[in-house]
């Protein structure tokens, strides 16, 4: 099984079909067929299937149903990942006829770096020896977020993105340890799915307080007193400092740590941005520090007839604004970042599907980005790194249907 991404070309080819032969393409989610193509090759020697695959991550069907609540349409699912079957048939280009060829893949809403060649299957070489894209996620044991350095509040949930090879198999197992490099949580592949882990919902000090299920009313109240405070500062309760992916397939262990580090931030409102990385599944990026939220107006006018307010000797408007509206943009800022985080920015950057979750008023706002140009940063230049981003609320202010 190969894996496709489809905000990139995927090739088929006819291979040593002559050229009436033809490509039975099925979208599925699990059993359900979603759409079933039938193509034809002509003169052409490879047909481009993403295109027709992106299309049903969204579905864009509606339906009209009416219940005691009353009548609204609904619509489909979305999918973060897709089964596509391809039915190869046709003639032997040497002459006879051809056994049909059955393939079967995972598609998700990613995509490929140009560097990566035909299909994903550009030879790569590094410290670690010469691979393909597939071998990569194997390298990685599993493990498919942007870098292997990953910033968190120190009060909030870590999410993180894995992705299994295609087709390969194999277990994966992921282990949690605290700063103290004391194992916390053991988590294997019974319990993990591709596309996201989230670790053991860590709970702080605050919430478990707070929490409703451990009082009999609305919870319990903290007197932050410096001694608390202090407490809490030096020991983070159930809080995760290393986490080691440990993927084994064929007899061979792949492993690979990821450093996982909690911010404290008691000045600013921080921000979670959530967006789909390359390999077609969300990511996380905290930003701590300052930000900044700005209304940009649109609005039309037309010149008014004030004959009427002339003659009565009344105040005279001459002009008239309609179909005022406006769009929020916010922009944000990292804090002190490492070097390698310049990847998750660029994936950041690159992503078409963007949400911005204020963990203030505990909501989540769909957003575009607004930065149009990225300068990698070195610590060798900025000694300090900072990255500042705009974003662009993908909705109008005035709720405006149309």
């Amino acid at each position: 099984m190969s894996l496709i991404l489809t905000r990139s070309p995927y090739f088929v080819s006819r291979e040593d079909r002559d050229s009436a032969s033809t490509l039975k393409l099925e979208i599925l989610n699990g059993a359900n067929v979603l759409k079933t193509f039938n193509l034809a090759f002509r003169n052409n020697y490879l047909l481009d299937i993403s295109p027709l695959v992106d299309d049903y991550f969204d579905s864009k069907e509606y339906e009209w149903v009416t219940t005691g609540n009353g009548s609204f349409y609904t619509g489909g699912g979305t999918y973060s990942a897709l089964t596509v079957r391809t039915t190869l048939s046709g003639d032997l280009s040497t002459g006879g006829k051809g056994t049909d060829i059955v393939t079967t893949y995972t598609a998700r809403r990613g995509y490929l770096f140009s560097t990566d060649g035909y299909n994903g299957n550009a030879t790569v070489i590094d410290s670690k020896g010469v691979f393909s894209l597939l071998d990569d996620l194997k390298n990685k044991a599993g493990y498919a977020g942007s870098s292997n350095i990953v910033y968190k509040l120190d009060d909030s949930n870590l999410r993180l993105p894995t992705l299994l090879p295609p087709g390969i198999g194999g277990d994966l197992q992921v282990n949690y340890y605290s700063k103290s490099n004391e194992l916390v949580r053991q988590e294997t592949n019974s319990s993990i799915s591709d596309g996201l882990i989230v670790d053991y919902n860590y709970s702080s000090f605050k919430d478990r307080v707070t929490s409703d299920s451990d009082f009999l009313t609305s919870g319990g109240k903290i007197e932050e007193t410096k001694c608390l405070l202090n407490f809490l500062e030096d020991f983070d309760l159930n809080d995760v400092a290393r986490i080691d992916f440990l993927f084994e397939v064929a007899g061979i262990v792949y492993r690979n740590e990821v450093i996982v580090k909690s911010i404290s931030e008691c000045k600013y409102n921080p921000y979670r941005v959530t967006f789909l990385n390359r390999w077609g599944i969300k990511e996380d990026l905290w930003f701590f520090k300052r930000s900044d939220v700005t209304l940009q107006i649109e609005k039309e006018s037309y010149r008014v007839n004030s004959i009427q307010s002339y003659n009565a000797s009344s105040t005279i408007k001459t002009y008239q604004d309609y179909n005022v509206n406006g769009v929020e943009k916010i922009t944000l800022n990292s804090g002190f970042v490492e070097e390698e985080m310049n990847e998750a920015f660029k994936q950041l950057l690159l992503s078409e599907d963007v949400t911005i979750y204020d963990y203030k008023d505990n909501k989540e706002h769909t957003a575009n980005i607004s930065t149009s140009e990225f300068q990698y940063k070195q610590h060798i230049n900025e000694k300090l790194i900072n990255y500042t981003i705009e974003f662009k609320f993908a909705r109008e202010v005035i709720n405006n249907v149309g």
